[in-house]
């Protein structure tokens, strides 16, 4: 006989069909899972991304961060002229070694950089060092031998930047620090030389005298006169460049004197007032930029004529008269 194997009560045999849907029921409930897991890694994924940018942000963008220090050095008051050593010194700060580091220094315009050919203008706006790796804790110092240019009390101003790559990063930083330096004093003289009577529409002979107290040479000197309004130059030696009122003085020895004469008349009344200015400095041929470093102004008054004369027409000094009147002069 054949006998049936009971099924527990409870229990579905399944058929064909119930067994091809029980696959088509789990396959949804299994793609449901993997889309969730997904999800839930995007986000941790996100949120490690997000983490680590902040990180990265804050370390090495933040303002408190920084992998290196520099330092210009020097006196703080100087004299025009004066041949000056400027100290920068530079510390790796990090326990990393910095890559591919380069020091940028910049002066004022018009200072005299020490090359190997002596003091020399700048041909660039800056002075660029390559210094190579700096390994953790690393210090370094450069020197600069500059001679500044300027009016007593006028401050010029010296900055430093260090620029570098850490190591294992491809993004680069920099370091800065400038240091500013007071012209104490001008070592050069400037005055007029002026008659101590001056009269109106008469010839004068007037002068500019001009020297260097330095004890060491000053290139690249300019004279530049401002005459007033009202006064014409007749003869003036020697003369000055064309196109301006520039004398070229080139280079000005220690105890070197020179001196600029003039002729003219002021074309103007008694009583009038004229300043003459006059000034030593740096001038540009190119940009015609002018720089001076020591002026004199001087002011002129004219003086009063010591004669006096005077025309009256039938005693008085102005009317009308008509043709064939008599008139006593």
């Amino acid at each position: 006989k054949r006998r049936f194997p009971l099924t527990p009560l409870g229990r579905r045999v399944p058929s064909g069909w119930q067994d091809g849907g029980g696959e088509e029921e789990s396959a949804p409930r299994g793609r449901r899972l993997s889309f969730r897991a997904g999800l839930f890694l995007l986000a941790g994924g996100a949120a490690i991304f997000l983490a680590g940018a902040a990180a990265f942000v804050y370390f090495y963008l933040g303002a408190d961060r920084q992998e290196a220090e520099i330092a210009v050095g020097g006196r703080d008051s100087i004299e025009a002229g004066e041949a000056v050593t400027i100290p920068i010194t530079f510390r790796n700060t990090s326990r990393i070694a910095l890559k591919d580091v380069q020091l940028a220094i910049s002066v004022p315009a018009g200072t005299l950089v020490k090359n190997d050919m002596g003091f020399a203008p700048l041909d660039t706006p800056r002075i660029l060092e390559h210094i190579g790796d700096l390994t953790a804790g690393e210090a370094q110092t450069k020197e600069i031998t500059v001679r500044f240019f300027g009016q007593e009390r006028e401050v010029q101003e010296v900055e430093a930047i260090l620029l570098y790559q850490p190591e294992r990063l491809s993004a680069r930083f920099s370091s800065s620090s400038a240091r500013r330096f007071t012209i104490s004093s001008v070592p050069l003289t400037l005055f007029w030389e002026i008659p101590p009577r001056t009269d109106p529409r008469q010839k004068t002979e007037i002068a500019v005298r001009y020297g260097s107290r330095s004890q060491v040479p000053f290139t690249d000197v300019w004279l530049r006169i401002d005459f007033p309004r009202g006064f014409t130059p007749e003869s003036v030696a020697p003369k000055a460049v064309a196109g301006g009122p520039f004398w070229k003085i080139g280079t000005l020895e220690p105890g070197k004197e020179g001196r600029i004469a003039i002729t003219g008349s002021f074309d103007n009344t008694d009583g009038d007032v004229h300043g003459l200015r006059a000034g030593l400095g740096f001038f540009d041929e190119r940009t015609k930029e002018w720089r001076p470093w020591r002026e004199a102004i001087e002011e002129v008054t004219l003086s009063s004529s010591p004669f006096l004369l005077t025309t009256r027409i039938n005693g008085k000094r102005a009317g009308v008269i008509t043709p064939g009147q008599d008139a006593d002069i």
